[in-house]
């Protein structure tokens, strides 16, 4: 049997919102479902024509996020849609999920996507299900949890340095790189580059009440149009001496400990990182030249060569 080709009708994604940024309130499913819908109205298709939804996500705040997001879109709860996830890879499992199904014969038309809203990912007290009786006990990171191997005992930025080491990746290399993908990025945001991809969200406050002299006053909340990625570093790109002086943090021994985790960061007012107690001179991946926690979402409206064809769709990618 030969082969189906697959092409990328239409994409859409929100501006990427760093950790506790402007994207911070809104939840995962909506900015999927927001991407979702303005996907389909680009391209035209009726949603019903849809063979199956598939999106990546690793934090579920919701059960099967994709079901959820595709009915907030108004996609018909006939369509069938599922989530998949393989940690930092999950957006690309799902392209890749969906064209597995199209070669096994499951279907030609699929919106994909991707959603993650690490600001919201909460706090977890476990073992209160069953209650407590005396002691202490430690509240759970969900996030640093999540970036934590169970089997190896390592976080995700101890299995870098080990990458690093075993590669010789200078601690040098690493900042220069990113440096200059920040530098990169912040031009391509002064020349609009990415202003065609971006789906501009906007965000209404809600209205609160204001107390005065004359009364209670109810003001209304005012709208946020959140248009461009948070997490380039123009003060990086500007400044590329500055990641020098980022701690290698992932190198403390104690990182998942909460009592004797003894690293403190943060950056002053010049933008110099500052690290309490220890600095770590062994490592070489740091807060500078590390990947961020992002808020977001994107979606694309995928489908076989063969069905696009007679549909007149705007073809705008081959993907397979």
């Amino acid at each position: 049997m030969a082969q189906k080709r697959m092409v990328i009708v239409e994409g859409v994604r929100t501006a990427i919102g760093k950790f506790g940024g402007g994207l911070s309130k809104v939840p995962a499913d909506y900015l999927l479902a927001f991407c979702f819908r303005h996907v389909v109205k680009k391209s035209g298709i009726d949603p019903a024509q849809i063979d199956e939804v598939v999106a990546g996500n690793i934090c579920q705040p919701v059960g099967n996020i994709a079901r959820v997001a595709a009915l907030r879109a108004k996609i018909p709860d006939s369509v069938p849609a599922r989530t998949v996830a393989r940690n930092c890879a999950s957006g690309i499992e799902a392209i890749s999920s969906a064209c597995q199904a199209a070669a096994a014969g499951d279907g030609d038309i699929f919106l994909v996507g991707g959603t993650e809203n690490m600001s919201q990912v909460p706090y977890v007290l476990k073992g209160a299900r069953s209650g407590f009786k005396i002691q202490n006990h430690i509240i759970t990171d969900a996030i640093w949890e999540g970036l934590f191997d169970p089997f190896i005992k390592q976080m995700m930025g101890r299995t870098a340095e080990n990458i690093a080491q075993k590669w010789g990746i200078t601690h040098e290399e690493q900042d220069d790189y990113a440096v200059r993908s920040h530098q990169k990025a912040v031009d391509a945001q002064q020349k609009q580059k990415f202003d065609a991809q971006i789906l501009p969200v906007k965000i209404q406050e809600r209205m609160n009440i204001q107390g005065g002299e004359s009364g209670d006053k109810v003001v209304p909340g005012s709208q946020v149009i959140f248009s461009q990625d948070e997490s380039p570093n123009e003060r990086l790109a500007r400044n590329p001496g500055a990641a020098s002086s980022a701690p290698a943090i992932f190198m403390n021994d104690n990182i998942m400990n909460p009592v004797e985790n003894d690293v403190s960061v943060y950056i002053d007012k010049t933008g110099t990182f500052i690290i309490n107690k220890k600095y770590y001179l062994n490592g070489t991946v740091t807060p500078a030249n590390a990947c961020p926690m992002n808020d977001g979402a994107a979606a694309l409206l995928i489908m076989t060569e063969e069905k696009a064809g007679p549909m007149h769709m705007p073809v705008a990618t081959p993907l397979l």
